[in-house]
């Protein structure tokens, strides 16, 4: 879960974090790089293919429609989540493409992009990033079933476990029935998905108001309380413990090298 946490809801942010934490731990750049855009990939995935179909089973029950939220929003919901999933899936697909089909074409349009006049600048870093990825393709290269299936279906009962936390808390406050259950989780991908283009670190701020919009429906007056508690066990806890060992890693790593030398 730890690498997951790192690239959480986004290739880019954690996965330099990740690389550089697995290199350090003696594992070689091209292995590092392999594993974390491998579980980032998946993780996107299961977005990228489980919000079609749960817009296609659900039939329009899947965005909230009272009064009050048309009122305050209109369809802009529903323009926010497709924005984000079309540049989320561009940006899946993209980096899927550079590691498992054509990763020296991907480093091809890379150079190109960076021979624009006001990025040649980055041109080193592009060239540098475009070889990388050639070597995470080459560790990942003509693996054989048995080793991708176990890695799918981890990552999505790593995601349904921590989507279903939220059904298990709301039962706590409400009966809900089999179908009130599966439209919760239903809601949570398509919720999480809105949330990719939230401005906030964490995207706090914009994940309390994203969950008042889908759930208040289901929770009345346990709305706000319930938010709380679900973001401090569905986030705050990485929080603190990274905190916690975090700094604990860097001293075993960096100062006891220094020792040593």
């Amino acid at each position: 879960m730890g690498i997951r946490e790192c690239g959480d809801a986004s290739i880019v942010g954690g996965t330099a974090v990740a690389v550089f934490i697995l290199n350090k731990e003696k594992i070689k750049l091209g292995k590092a790089l392999a594993y974390v855009m491998l579980t980032a990939i998946l993780d996107n995935l299961f977005f990228v293919i489980g919000a079609p179909l749960i817009l296609f089973f659900a039939q329009g029950e899947i965005f909230p429609s009272t009064r009050l939220m048309e009122m305050k929003l209109g369809r802009s919901l529903e323009i926010i989540f497709f924005t984000s999933y079309g540049l989320y899936a561009f940006y899946s697909l993209m980096m899927a493409s550079a590691l498992f089909w054509k990763p020296r074409v991907f480093k091809w349009i890379l150079l190109k992009i960076a021979s624009i006049k006001w990025l040649r600048r980055w041109r080193q870093q592009a060239r540098e990033y475009g070889d990388q990825i050639i070597e995470a393709s080459k560790e990942l290269r003509g693996k054989r079933w048995n080793y991708w299936v176990p890695i799918v279906l981890a990552t999505i009962f790593i995601w349904s476990s921590r989507y279903f936390m939220l059904n298990a808390l709301m039962s706590a406050y409400i009966p809900l029935e089999i179908g009130e259950h599966l439209l919760i989780f239903a809601r949570q991908v398509i919720m999480w998905i809105a949330m990719m283009v939230s401005p906030t670190p964490g995207s706090s701020g914009t994940a309390e108001f994203f969950f008042n919009q889908f759930f208040s429906e289901f929770l009345g007056g346990y709305t706000f309380v319930t938010s709380i508690l679900w973001r401090l066990l569905s986030y705050y806890p990485y929080l603190l413990l990274g905190a916690f060992f975090l700094p604990r890693w860097v001293k075993q790593v960096f100062f006891s090298a220094k020792k040593s030398s």
